[in-house]
């Protein structure tokens, strides 16, 4: 195998392996190894390589049918509701007496029952498909850690909720009124979340550079995905993600102190 090429003697246990490679500074190789069931001087299995290939090309085609099913389900629903509601708008105008047909252009009326309802539909196309898949998507990975461990799930979860109350806080004192709220909250949620790994892999941005794989880490969502990622891919402990956990608290202290802050420069002028 590798490690026997790399002048580690046949039959080493893992332990011993993992902490000479710590030792020597490889944390990441070290890491990979504890994770596997990795034996000195035995080569690759190719019997197991092959059953777990076979295993993700099923995946792939259960995935690709439920893909199927999804956009069939979707898409009929979304038909037999745009279709119900140009069955109750063309119900309505049988309704409407001549005089309102007379005083309307009827560009404004065509338009109602045409463009009104298209523009509906498509955007329950595109809205719903997304929002399906996210809360699956989020469901998923709250099952994994809550099947993992539940009481670090949930520390987790509280955690970046705190992080969230805070920017909500820090976001409230700073616009003036609702509309300004929601975009701000819109734009930033979603520029904080691309950069911060919820939308592109964090190890991409390690790819390219490290430059951008730190500037991601100004984000907190970076560091909540980072101990996600620490339950779920490696099944780690309450120590493996402590400093994550710290770095969000700080996060979220932040956000309360700057938000009350402000809040309270509003309230004394």
């Amino acid at each position: 195998s590798m490690l026997a090429r790399n002048g580690v003697p046949e039959g080493t246990p893992k332990s011993q392996v993992v902490a000479q490679l710590r030792d020597s500074g490889q944390g990441n190789i070290a890491d990979m190894v504890s994770s596997m069931d990795v034996v000195v001087g035995r080569g690759v299995d190719f019997g197991a390589v092959a059953v777990v290939l076979g295993w993700v090309l099923a995946i792939y085609v259960v995935a690709s049918l439920l893909g199927w099913l999804q956009g069939y389900l979707l898409n009929d629903v979304v038909q037999r509701t745009v279709y119900d509601m140009r069955e109750e708008v063309e119900q309505k105008i049988h309704r409407l007496p001549l005089q309102f047909f007379d005083k309307q252009p009827r560009g404004e009326l065509l338009s109602r029952v045409t463009n009104d309802i298209d523009n509906i539909s498509q955007s329950l196309q595109q809205t719903m498909s997304q929002l399906l898949t996210s809360l699956l998507t989020v469901v998923a990975v709250i099952s994994m850690m809550v099947w993992i461990s539940p009481l670090l799930a949930l520390v987790v979860l509280a955690v970046f909720a705190l992080v969230s109350s805070g920017a909500a806080m820090l976001l409230g004192a700073v616009v003036s009124n609702d509309q300004q709220a929601g975009g701000l909250a819109t734009m930033i949620g979603l520029g904080l979340a691309a950069l911060g790994g919820a939308m592109f892999p964090l190890a991409a941005f390690e790819l390219l550079s490290d430059t951008v794989w730190r500037v991601a880490h100004i984000t907190p969502h970076a560091w909540a995905l980072e101990s996600f990622e620490e339950l779920v891919g490696y099944g780690g402990g309450f120590g493996d993600i402590a400093g994550f956990l710290l770095i969000l608290l700080g996060y979220a202290a932040i956000f309360f102190a700057v938000g009350a802050w402000r809040l309270r420069a509003i309230l004394t002028r």
